[in-house]
């Protein structure tokens, strides 16, 4: 957001949002939050800041690479780590051009914000998000100013007790009944009883 007086966000079906107001940012992170000038009425994408991710689980990618606008792809997460206090999660899907994008977990919640990718031949298909985290923690912390594009802070409090959401849990799959032949009139049942003649 350096040397920018506003800014927008454009839809697929091309509606503009002016984004007029900064709340809180950090540099180190590269992460700004910023205030709509006005009620969008859009609905907010949920965030879940997951502690310990799972290696190999299914990540999806959205950003404007070269400015083609919600450009999608997919792939894994192969890590995460914290590195000078920033909680890096690595993953595979591209991103090249398009730092500051949505990354999603399997149940369409944004779980970081891209923010880089290495280029170098040694180097391929290495790419890096902070986790959402890092942002849920930023905003617990706002102070309720509003500063402009041009006077803000460069760095911003950080507490993540409390912030980790708990991790996704497996429902267990329902049990599958058990079907049982009446001995009496030969009825396939399901539950504790014969349905047709009601022998236990």
């Amino acid at each position: 957001i350096d040397g920018a007086y506003s800014m927008k966000a454009i839809s697929d079906t091309g509606a503009t949002y002016v984004l007029d107001k900064v709340l809180c940012c950090d540099k180190s992170m590269d992460i700004a939050i910023l205030r709509f000038e006005s009620k969008t009425k859009l609905t907010p994408l949920t965030l879940h800041a997951e502690k310990e991710l799972k290696r190999g689980a299914s990540v999806v990618a959205i950003g404007s690479p070269k400015g083609i606008k919600n450009t999608v792809s997919t792939g894994i997460i192969s890590n995460s780590y914290t590195e000078n206090s920033v909680p890096w999660i690595q993953f595979t899907a591209a991103i090249s051009g398009s730092s500051g994008g949505a990354l999603f977990n399997d149940n369409g919640d944004v779980i970081g914000i891209t923010s880089a990718t290495y280029n170098d031949s040694m180097a391929q298909n290495i790419n890096l998000a902070i986790n959402i985290v890092a942002a849920k923690a930023m905003y617990n912390a706002w102070d309720g100013t509003y500063y402009s594009f041009t006077n803000h802070k460069t760095y911003a409090s950080f507490d993540y007790n409390g912030v980790y959401d708990d991790p996704y849990v497996k429902a267990e799959e329902p049990p599958v009944p058990v079907e049982w032949v009446c001995y009496n009139c030969g009825q396939v049942n399901t539950s504790p009883f014969c349905i047709k003649c009601g022998i236990e």
